[in-house]
């Protein structure tokens, strides 16, 4: 179960009170803290008592990648992929940008196959089951891959695009190492690739007017109304017809009838009050989805351990170091560089620019060093002209 609940889940709730709240178990694979919160609520559940633990998969190397061009990006993953354990996944995050990444790593002579929604069932499958089989090495795919897919040896899961959320991500980079051997999971970021899921988040956006439209059309017919045409009617996408069918029908305005078409449960006048109610949820739902989508940008952009990250953010206690993230890895060589006096200003130190004013020594990137200004916020300075020409002095304290 997730946040994004089915109608069918929804309908469980009414089950647990038909049959007196018998004991209940909910599982989910990856589920932070206000979505535990909205399954219990949704399933109704008493007495709850909630268990979060085994998020830890020490033997997953995580590391983030970071690129200004799409051509970097590109070369960088096909590098990667050479350089890998076979088998593995390539995650991105459209059906076009899966069959591009597929159609170059086959031209390098890598044995892959593309797998999206865009495929009809039988080749889904077939493409799934061929992969399981080690039929070919690498499998790009869009989120439609992977939820009952249980190969034990997959090597690495790199994601060529960000993900819409920290849990996603987990639950996809999951899919390596899970017979326990060594694996890697990757993030080749770009800045850009954020602003492409915040635009797929919002494509599906209803409001208020759109859904009492659909209670308007639904009454003026007053017989049932066949999909297609309530989509002509209201001049909506299918996707954003299908958000909004599912919203009423989860607060019982609707009925979806066995030959697809809907009908409205009772008169529009009594159903628009329930909507304004369910649609105030929805504006909240929406908030914490944009919250989810800050939350993988601030992992990517993040300089602290990775493993941290993660096990803190669906609540697993952890601190210091993994040892098995490229963040624990750069400090710890960074650590043993300042001891041989490479880098002239320790982490975490004061220093002061003439133009930038005060900041905080962040890291260091390859020829770079990162300072956070207190005032312009984080910059990078090429390392050699800071010692040339001084452009960085220390401050105490």
């Amino acid at each position: 179960m997730g946040n994004d609940f089915r109608p069918q889940y929804l309908s469980l709730s009414a089950i647990i009170e038909s049959l007196d709240h018998p004991r209940v178990l909910a599982l989910t694979a990856t589920a932070s803290l206000p979505v535990r919160n909205e399954i219990i609520e949704r399933l109704q559940l008493r007495e709850t008592k909630v268990v979060v633990k085994g998020f830890r998969r020490s033997n997953i190397w995580l590391g983030v990648e970071r690129f200004q061009t799409e051509s970097a990006k590109l070369q960088a993953l096909l590098e990667h992929v050479q350089q890998a354990q076979m088998p593995g996944i390539v995650y991105t995050a459209t059906r076009k940008r899966a069959e591009e990444v597929t159609r170059a790593l086959q031209d390098k002579g890598f044995k892959a196959q593309f797998y999206h929604a865009g495929l009809k069932v039988p080749e889904r499958a077939a493409r799934q089951q061929a992969f399981v089989d080690n039929a070919f090495d690498v499998i790009v795919a869009t989120t439609a891959f992977g939820m009952d897919t249980n190969k034990l040896d997959v090597r690495f899961v790199f994601h060529y695009e960000i993900s819409d959320s920290v849990d996603a991500y987990y639950q996809e980079f999951s899919h390596a190492g899970r017979d326990g051997e060594p694996a890697k999971a990757l993030l080749l970021y770009m800045a850009k690739d954020f602003g492409m899921r915040q635009f797929l988040s919002s494509s599906g956006y209803i409001n208020t007017d759109q859904m009492v439209a659909v209670i308007d059309v639904l009454q003026a017919h007053r017989t049932p109304v066949e999909l297609q045409e309530l989509q002509k009617e209201l001049g909506v996408s299918q996707t954003k017809l299908m958000h909004m069918v599912t919203k009423l029908e989860e607060i019982g305005a609707i009925n979806l009838l066995p030959d697809g078409s809907i009908m409205l449960t009772r008169d529009a006048k009594d159903l628009k009050p329930m909507v304004e109610e369910t649609m105030s949820k929805h504006q909240a739902r929406r908030r914490f989805e944009r919250s989810r989508i800050e939350m993988i940008r601030e992992y990517a952009e993040s300089d602290s351990c990775r493993h941290a990250y993660l096990l803190n953010y669906f609540g697993e206690a952890f601190s210091g170091s993994c040892g098995h993230c490229d963040v624990c890895a750069r400090h710890q060589q960074q650590t043993a560089d300042q001891a041989t006096d490479k880098y002239p200003f320790p982490l975490t130190s004061r220093v002061a620019h003439a133009l930038w004013g005060k900041g905080m020594v962040l890291r260091y990137e390859d020829d770079k060093i990162v300072v956070l200004f207190d005032i312009v916020g984080s910059k990078a300075l090429s390392l050699e002209i800071v010692k040339e020409k001084g452009l960085l002095t220390p401050l105490d304290g």
